[in-house]
């Protein structure tokens, strides 16, 4: 599913280049633009396609497989996808801000711990219920996607009163 990343890593990329272009000419709340402005764009993208994948997600799996099994478990996964799309153009593009302003240890280590201590033990969790499908399973993407924009928030408040404190 890799293919409906595509835009969300573009937007990303280029939010990092415009807010590294604007924190290097001292306008860093032209960045902080930049990062939301890329945000709402790859919003609007996202949603698009992920109304087709959500009630249609058959169509786009059959795009791969004529399997009715792997169609049926792909539509099924990609009705949590669909959330989880909407929460990377987020993560992703706060990422890329971050990235840029010097604090890419900062979206390592948020990353991680919201893959190993979430996603992954979410996903096993889901696996193990009696009756799991790909839906159940699905549920552990949306879910660390959304603590790591937790996170993101709170790391971009942090940031914001370090700066007007500077500022002082």
């Amino acid at each position: 599913f890799m293919f409906s990343c595509i835009p969300i890593m573009a937007f990303s990329s280029s939010v990092a280049s415009m807010s590294s272009h604007n924190i290097g000419a001292g306008q860093p709340e032209r960045a902080v633009k930049a990062m939301w402005t890329g945000i709402s764009i790859c919003l609007i993208v996202t949603v698009l396609f992920n109304i087709l994948t959500f009630f249609r997600g058959d169509l786009v799996i059959s795009i791969f497989s004529s399997d009715p099994d792997v169609i049926e478990n792909g539509r099924l996964y990609l009705k949590y996808y669909a959330f989880d799309q909407i929460a990377l153009s987020f993560v992703f593009i706060m990422n890329g801000y971050f990235n840029s302003c010097g604090h890419s240890v900062f979206t390592m280590i948020h990353s991680l711990i919201t893959t190993f201590a979430i996603r992954v033990p979410l996903a096993l969790f889901f696996s193990k219920m009696a009756g799991a499908t790909l839906l159940h399973i699905g549920i552990a993407a949306p879910v660390s996607s959304l603590a790591s924009i937790i996170i993101c928030i709170v790391f971009l408040m942090h940031q914001k009163k370090k700066r007007e404190q500077e500022t002082l």
